[in-house]
């Protein structure tokens, strides 16, 4: 996990990814992020992404899932705990 940048130190820091995909899975996020209001495909993408590392930390309290799905949610626990702090 460090080497995705663990010790992000500001609120709202972005990375930067960049991914190549096929066509045909770029038009499904496409037709996905329209027909579900995401204003751009940067936020359809984030919005998947999310709600699927989610899912499998989810599925670690029930020993389903693999190690680094229990450190993402972890990370997210974290996380939510930071921004109820502010």
């Amino acid at each position: 996990m460090i080497a995705y940048s663990l010790n992000r130190k500001a609120k709202g820091e972005r990375t930067r990814l960049v991914v190549e995909l096929p066509a045909r899975l770029v038009e499904n996020l496409d037709h996905w992020g329209v027909s579900s209001g995401k204003r751009s495909r940067r936020e359809a993408v984030e919005v998947l992404l999310d709600e699927k590392l989610k899912e499998k930390a989810a599925g670690a309290e029930f020993g389903d899932a693999t190690p680094a799905a229990g450190k993402a949610q972890q990370v997210n626990q974290q996380e939510a705990q930071h921004h109820a702090a502010e």
